[in-house]
């Protein structure tokens, strides 16, 4: 090691600035390529009166039930990676393909996430891919309360939604009901997505049962809508790129470490190494929205929704009587 220091120490010194890699690129004839994705078209109009419709739903229930911010509930699924490689790349200009190893890989698992108008984060659900318990982390590299399971596609299914419901939005409901003084009969609202799994029979009486109301979030502008897609995801997805980063620079350090000349990098990306990794990102990131930042992030969400507002204005001014006959009678008070 003392060798090598002696060889290329005097590059140690050397700091990468910004200015030097733009000016690197530039005359390397670099340019930032980064893949697109497609949403379906939405005209303005359609999506003001789609979005008044949404906001109205939650008023009602809101007004209605006397629902607290503790007890207004929004839950998604996002599919997340084992490992999350960033898109961008830095490739020559005019290139009409650009090739990131390991971009392709399509391991993943499913995460539902839950938060809380007053800013609370819910225990995750980590659903994988699997038919034994053997496909699962250890608990232990989980914070307490996290739900486990797996099936055969690690998507969520009726049961997982049943499941998440019993073992993570009631345990949270019980205990906030009791803090702040309410009776069990006090209702709850949560916001999702129009999934069938949340229509199934099983489903809809589990939430009576559990006295759950819902709003579905509009088909297609869950991008623009839900609270949980506008910030809250994107900040997972940050962590596991960030994680992902790190990991590529630890091994390839280690690589060289022992390896001078380089050669050859094969990066280790089997499941029983990443999977322990994963989960620790999983970890942060959920210790990180329980922070004072990561609750200011979640309230953004809200309100870019136009949640917070709708539901603001609800409890200060309640409900004009006109909109119970046409919603759109907002458009014109």
């Amino acid at each position: 090691m003392n060798a090598n220091l002696t060889k290329y120490g005097t590059f140690l010194k050397f700091e990468v600035t910004h200015s030097w890699l733009t000016s690197l690129y530039t005359r390397m004839k670099f340019s930032q390529r980064k893949a697109t994705t497609s949403r379906p078209p939405v005209s303005s109009g359609a999506y003001e009166e789609t979005k008044l419709r949404y906001h109205f739903a939650l008023q009602k229930v809101v007004d209605e039930y006397d629902i607290p911010e503790e007890l207004i509930i929004t839950l998604d699924q996002t599919p997340t990676k084992f490992f999350n490689l960033s898109n961008s790349t830095m490739s020559k200009r005019g290139e009409s393909r650009t090739a990131v190893a390991h971009c392709g890989d399509k391991r993943t698992i499913t995460a539902t996430l839950a938060v809380t108008l007053s800013g609370d984060i819910l225990p995750y659900q980590l659903i994988y891919k699997g038919t034994t318990k053997r496909c699962l982390p250890s608990a232990d590299l989980l914070p307490a309360g996290f739900l486990l399971s797996y099936n055969k596609t690690h998507w969520s299914n009726t049961e997982e939604t049943l499941n998440i419901l019993n073992n993570v939005i009631k345990p949270y409901v019980d205990q906030k009901k009791k803090s702040l003084g309410k009776p069990d009969s006090q209702k709850v609202v949560v916001i999702w997505d129009d999934f069938s799994a949340h229509n199934a029979p099983r489903v809809l009486s589990l939430l009576s049962m559990l006295g759950i109301c819902t709003v579905d979030i509009p088909k297609n502008l869950t991008h623009l809508l839900s609270p949980l897609d506008l910030t809250v995801n994107k900040k997972l997805k940050d962590f596991e790129r960030e994680a992902c980063a790190s990991y590529v620079s630890r091994s390839l350090a280690d690589h060289i470490q022992h390896n001078p000349e380089v050669g050859d990098f094969k990066l280790d990306i089997r499941l029983s190494v990443l999977k322990p990794l994963h989960a620790k990102t999983l970890t942060a990131s959920y210790e990180f929205f329980k922070t004072v930042e990561g609750k200011k992030l979640i309230a953004s969400g809200w309100r870019a929704s136009g949640l917070t507002e709708a539901v603001r204005r609800c409890k200060e001014d309640g409900i004009d009587s006109r909109m119970l006959i046409d919603p759109f009678a907002a458009l014109r008070i």
